[in-house]
């Protein structure tokens, strides 16, 4: 008869945990294969985008001179007016000039040319010589840009009287005054200059006149 015996019976608990162990280890690893292959396949993480760096704008000052605001070259003024002798003789004053502005701004001194074309009754003459004007900045109510500024202009100056006799007078002028002017655009503006004061001294002696003139105003 078998009889089983301490020795024995351990082989026999030893055998069935090694079976078990092992049927366990063969039923896994189908299913760990199959979750392998059913799980999706993860794109590797992408840094996000960054935006394209923006130049800075550009400031005024660091714009093409046509392009900065407030820049001027030249100013052209046109106009006329009367002017009234301190003798009381008076006639009429066609006026011309041109600043350059030698801060390049809208602002600041001009120095050019001036042209003044004189005309009454038996009486013609011109005027012409460097002209210098330095103008200050006062405010821009309504998108009207305001400007004052003394003004100072000398030369040579010729005049024709045709009474009973024809007779020239040829004399040096220094007019001293004030200008003030209102820009409506850019370029297009309107100037007065309310009392500005001559004197002159060569032929016939010394004259001094009083004179007004307003006219167009033109920037670039």
């Amino acid at each position: 008869m078998f009889t089983s015996t301490p020795r024995r019976r351990w082989a026999t608990v030893a055998a069935a945990v090694i079976s078990l162990g092992a049927i366990y280890v063969l039923a896994a690893t189908p299913a760990k294969a199959h979750a392998r292959q059913q799980a999706p396949e993860q794109a590797p993480e992408q840094a996000p985008e960054q935006a394209p760096e923006q130049a800075p704008d550009a400031t005024p000052s660091e714009l093409p001179v046509s392009d900065a605001p407030g820049t001027v070259r030249w100013t052209v003024n046109a106009g006329l007016g009367p002017t009234v002798g301190f003798n009381g003789t008076a006639f009429g004053r066609l006026i011309m000039d041109g600043h350059y502005r030698l801060f390049g701004a809208d602002v600041g001194p001009g120095i050019g040319p001036m042209l003044h074309v004189l005309f009454g009754k038996n009486r013609s003459g011109l005027q012409v010589g460097p002209s210098f004007v330095w103008e200050l900045f006062l405010a821009d109510p309504n998108n009207i840009r305001l400007y004052v500024g003394p003004l100072v202009a000398t030369g040579y100056g010729m005049e024709r009287y045709d009474n009973v006799i024809v007779s020239f007078r040829h004399y040096w002028f220094l007019t001293v005054g004030a200008q003030a002017r209102a820009m409506f655009t850019d370029r297009i503006g309107a100037f007065v200059r309310p009392a500005n004061f001559d004197i002159s001294a060569g032929t016939g002696g010394a004259q001094g006149a009083w004179s007004f003139a307003a006219g167009v105003s033109i920037d670039f």
